[in-house]
């Protein structure tokens, strides 16, 4: 494990190398300098403290407690326990241990989900809908919403979108750009917030376009779900290298680069395509979902951390 120092001295030699944005890092495999968190200059050395502590405070501790599947992380956790010599417990998707709210809080407070949703969901083909949501905080560009939008319309499937005040820099009353929200709602749903967990379980959806938020990942990922990955800021591209090349149960839409290549409806509408169709994604997250619920059922890390607690 990288020590806070050593992350620093990478994340410097990386974050500013545009023109080997592919390039593989060797220090961090399987990443490649785009996948690497995005940040400001003036703030390394405050992510270095932030690496340093995260490093140190785990050292400090009786044991690990991952929001994450063997199925999908077994080798990481190994290693994890290895060179620590700590207990890891992977406590299966932890939203499924514990029924699911009908608010969500963040740093906006609390939204309101929209249970009626759940409703049109019903009168939809199996399958058929793509959800879409970018979590609480993530937040886009006008034009980019723009593209989103008429690429969903273009796939001529239904679509269920989450579209939050905060969701459109300049917009954070919730009205939408260029007159958006008539012309697309003929096309799909517009909530302000949704109950993701019971959205993703449900058997209308067949895909989720999602920012690649860890949380939302496992939601998907435990409820076989395929993912077209659209990261945006923080620990996001990292996860998304992990859905679409090392698990490859998603694809990838980069939303902007420096060099100016920004998202474009036909991208969105070429990857929905895809992935309705992709016969070995829709396997892979299926027995995903099924490691899922075997680990919910079993309860056997659940089981190994009461014992550890019990053992004080």
């Amino acid at each position: 494990m990288l020590s806070g120092e050593q992350s620093l001295d990478l994340m410097d030699g990386w974050i500013c190398a545009e023109a080997r944005r592919e390039d593989l890092v060797q220090e961090l495999p399987p990443y490649r300098v785009k996948d690497l968190l995005r940040l400001e200059a003036s703030s390394l050395q405050g992510f270095a403290d932030l690496l340093r502590n995260t490093i140190e405070a785990p050292r400090q501790s009786a044991g690990l407690i991952f929001n994450t599947l063997r199925a999908i992380e077994a080798d990481d956790l190994d290693t994890i326990r290895q060179e620590e010599s700590l207990p890891v417990f992977a406590l299966a998707p932890l939203h499924k241990l514990a029924p699911p709210g009908n608010t969500s809080s963040s740093l906006y407070g609390e939204t309101q989900a929209d249970r009626e949703c759940l409703d049109w969901l019903d009168t939809q083909e199996p399958g058929s809908v793509v959800y879409v949501s970018f979590g609480s905080l993530a937040a886009m560009d006008p034009h980019e919403f723009v593209e989103l939008a008429w690429g969903l319309a273009a796939s001529k499937r239904p679509f269920l979108w989450v579209v939050r005040p905060t969701l459109i820099r300049g917009y954070e009353s919730g009205q939408l750009p260029d007159g958006l929200d008539e012309q697309i709602r003929d096309h799909g749903r517009l909530v302000s917030w949704a109950p993701q967990v019971e959205v993703l379980a449900h058997p209308a959806v067949g895909a989720f376009i999602t920012h690649s938020g860890w949380n939302s990942t496992v939601e998907a990922v435990s409820e076989g779900v395929p993912m077209i990955c659209l990261p945006l800021h923080g620990d996001q591209f990292s996860n998304a290298r992990y859905v679409c090349d090392v698990w490859k149960v998603g694809m990838e839409i980069e939303a902007s680069s420096a060099a100016g290549q920004n998202l474009e409806r036909g991208k969105i509408k070429a990857a929905i395509d895809k992935i309705v169709h992709d016969k070995g994604i829709r396997e892979r997250m299926d027995a995903f979902k099924l490691a899922a619920d075997e680990a919910v059922n079993s309860q056997t890390e659940v089981k190994a951390l009461v014992d550890l607690i019990n053992s004080f």
